[in-house]
């Protein structure tokens, strides 16, 4: 039984062009191509199993094929993409600079890719819009000239472009903010200890002596009080002095006295089987849960858990809060959030998953390896 996509009114079986486009698209081995060792069969399969997605266009701006991926990238079914003209796809504020450069390639056609430079979008069924990364590659064809258009979703690629962005930003402000509480905090003390130590120095009354030294020393202990202040900044030192259990509930305190959540807290004491950075990722994606909940959930309870089973340590949270649509909170809409927290797991080989539903709250689950310790 052969495989046909329907055009111009006739019949051109798929084997066909796709024989012709993997002649054009696949990497030759010793000058030979590869085509001539693959079967139309194979050229069909290669077709509907390709990662990306692949539409063929007319001469006219009409789509004439597209493989499954083409399919679920815009959310139509074949049947559907078939004879749509290309500028659908395409968001409405584009479509007339589009056919325009739709033009110009008609006048020179040859295999690149398209908007280099530039962040391309495609319009999905539903509405909604997806960055994509678009090649161009011309097909030649007795009945007339096409193109095939292979798209691929970049959504992901755009995401931790963007988180990459967005650490950058929140380095350099705490960068910022850093050296103004060193200049305008710590300078300012320093010199004003100084000041006071030679006061001291050239005063010759004892007593007025001794009340510049009893001065200085309240400056000192305020100016350690300012550097441990900057240092908590950094690295929580909770969890240096007192464990991870004791640092996370130490932060629920701060985080929750004014609230009116009903806190549920189960924290096995696992701080003993992780290093210095698993302890410190576990205690920040829990911390920025827990503001999550505070400043987004609306929720009336909140559970977290961190417990050990076997070589793996697991840490939840979960409210009863509004819940969300996962894909649509991320750094696209401006936050590092959930991303930021996945990084911060990845880093360590964790795992990290969020369960949500809108009106049903939300779960976040941390799953980390214990690590080998030296020796063993």
């Amino acid at each position: 039984m052969s495989v046909g996509l329907r055009w111009n009114g006739g019949v051109r079986k798929t084997h066909d062009w796709c024989r012709e486009f993997l002649y054009r698209n696949v990497e030759r081995t010793r000058g030979r191509g590869v085509t001539d060792q693959v079967e139309a069969h194979d050229c069909v399969e290669i077709f509907r199993a390709a990662p990306d997605g692949i539409l063929v266009i007319d001469a006219n701006g009409k789509i004439v094929g597209a493989n499954p991926q083409a399919c679920h990238l815009f959310g139509y079914g074949a049947d559907e993409l078939r004879g749509l003209d290309v500028e659908a796809l395409v968001p409405v504020r584009f479509r007339a600079g589009h056919a325009a450069h739709r033009a110009d390639y008609a006048h020179d056609p040859r295999p690149r890719p398209m908007g280099i430079g530039l962040e391309l979008l495609g319009l999905r069924s539903d509405g909604h819009e997806v960055p994509v990364e678009i090649s161009l590659s011309p097909l030649s064809s007795p009945e007339s000239d096409r193109v095939i258009c292979t798209v691929r979703d970049v959504t992901e690629q755009m995401r931790y472009r963007e988180f990459g962005r967005a650490a950058l930003r929140a380095a350099e402000e705490e960068r910022k903010r850093l050296a103004l509480e060193l200049h305008d905090d710590m300078a300012q003390r320093l010199a004003a200890l100084l000041l006071r130590v030679r006061l001291a120095s050239e005063t010759e009354t004892p007593r007025r002596r001794e009340a510049l030294l009893a001065e200085l020393r309240e400056e000192l202990v305020d100016t350690a009080a300012a550097l441990h202040r900057i240092a908590r900044g950094l690295r929580p030192p909770a969890l240096a002095e007192a464990g991870l259990e004791a640092a996370i509930r130490a932060d629920v305190r701060s985080r929750l006295a004014d609230t009116d959540l009903d806190v549920e807290l189960d924290l096995d004491s696992v701080g003993q089987s992780l290093d210095e950075d698993q302890k410190l990722v576990i205690y920040r994606i829990l911390q920025e849960a827990i503001s999550n909940v505070v400043r987004h959930a609306d929720a009336s309870r909140l559970s977290i858990a961190l417990a050990r089973d076997g070589d793996r340590v697991l840490a939840e949270v979960e409210d009863d809060g509004r819940g969300f649509v996962v894909e649509e909170v991320d750094v696209l809409a401006g936050r590092l959030g959930i991303l930021g927290m996945r990084e911060r797991a990845a880093s360590v080989g964790a795992k990290m998953s969020i369960q949500s539903d809108l009106g049903a709250g939300t779960r976040l689950d941390v799953e980390m390896s214990l690590r080998e310790e030296p020796g063993k």
